[in-house]
């Protein structure tokens, strides 16, 4: 019944796409996909932004890595924007989550021009356990 399989284990096969930003973009595909679709069975079939909307909002947005400053800076925005009327149906909380998350990304920086062999470099990657950083 509990046969141990005798055969050699498999390697993994490489192909032309193995590359390292192909596997970044794998593992970041999985973490996208995980969030947008959370949101979306969140706000799907809500009439109204209410309070169990936000905290469900707010533990999606910290069990997807997005940080509890970033969540808060999130939640109140959000909130702010549900009193002056901004905000009254539950899919604009998704196009105001965008928004912000725009906004906090875009850095104004020189461009990272790196060129093999021209110098030396250190690339350090934070993450919690489970992301994928050595992927």
């Amino acid at each position: 019944m509990f046969q141990r399989n005798k055969g050699s284990p498999q390697a993994p096969e490489t192909g032309a796409g193995d590359g390292l930003l192909s596997r970044f973009r794998q593992g970041l595909g999985k973490t996208r996909a995980s969030f947008t679709q959370g949101l979306a069975r969140l706000v799907a079939g809500r009439k109204q932004i209410d309070d169990e909307l936000l905290e469900e909002l707010e533990t999606l947005l910290i069990t997807s890595d997005v940080g509890v400053e970033t969540t808060t800076a999130i939640i109140d925005t959000i909130t702010e924007r549900v009193g002056r009327r901004d905000l009254a149906d539950p899919e604009a909380v998704v196009g105001a989550i965008r928004e912000h998350l725009v906004d906090a990304l875009t850095v104004d920086a020189p461009a990272f021009d790196w060129q093999p062999g021209a110098d030396t470099r250190t690339v350090l990657v934070v993450g919690v356990n489970g992301v994928g950083k050595t992927t």
